[in-house]
């Protein structure tokens, strides 16, 4: 009677250290699983293969869940790239009019990100360009009524001694009409002119001097 008691108790204890174990019978795998009950023990055993079966189907439910959340994803990156390049190259289109001189070029605004605020930004920009261009626009043109008004000869020139400008008492001054953009040379001849010009240019400080611009005439 000990003895058999003996064996079961053997037998309980090696269930309870062995509780899992993977076994293959007949080539079938077995998941099988013991735990002690009063006077005995239950084990159980279970195929590995619908364990498998039952992995590999969550595994495709996964992935066919997975694809249209990927598929939608990518769908609205594009959609959102597009929208940003769109954006972008109204802002390369406002920089190339305002370069080409169309200072009233302006970008339109629909939203308020950070693109929108550097197109805000550009806008301001331009308009108080567009501001600033009007008033020195108009500052030359009343010097130019105020210098044409003169009865005084006056030339003006850039550093190359272009003649960039001219009033009325200056060409009538002078037998043929002096050419705009044309060297200063092909209007004026007087060395001593010339070389106060150039003098000024070069030291941005005023000269003055005589010429004999026409016959009998001295300035």
């Amino acid at each position: 009677m000990k003895s058999a008691e003996s064996g079961r108790n053997r037998s309980l204890r090696s269930w309870r250290s062995h509780s899992s174990k993977r076994r293959v019978c007949s080539h079938i795998a077995f998941l099988y699983t013991a735990a002690p009950v009063k006077n005995g023990a239950v084990r159980l055993a279970y195929p590995l293969a619908a364990i498998k079966e039952s992995s590999e189907r969550i595994q495709k439910s996964l992935i066919r869940g997975s694809l249209p959340a990927l598929l939608i994803a990518v769908i609205l990156a594009a959609a959102a790239a597009v929208l940003i390049a769109r954006r972008l190259q109204r802002i390369v289109s406002f920089a190339e009019r305002i370069a080409a001189g169309n200072l009233s070029a302006r970008i339109e605004v629909d939203s308020a990100d950070e693109i929108a605020r550097v197109a805000m930004a550009l806008n301001i920009t331009a308009e108080r360009l567009e501001q600033s261009f009007t008033e020195v626009e108009s500052s030359r043109q009343q010097l130019e009524a105020v210098l044409n008004s003169m009865q005084a000869p006056v030339i003006a020139v850039n550093r190359d001694e272009r003649v960039e400008w001219v009033n009325g008492a200056m060409n009538r001054l002078m037998p043929n009409r002096v050419r705009l953009h044309a060297a200063l040379l092909e209007t004026i001849r007087e060395p001593d002119l010339l070389m106060a010009v150039r003098e000024t240019i070069q030291t941005r400080q005023i000269h003055t001097t005589r010429a004999h611009i026409l016959p009998g005439r001295t300035y």
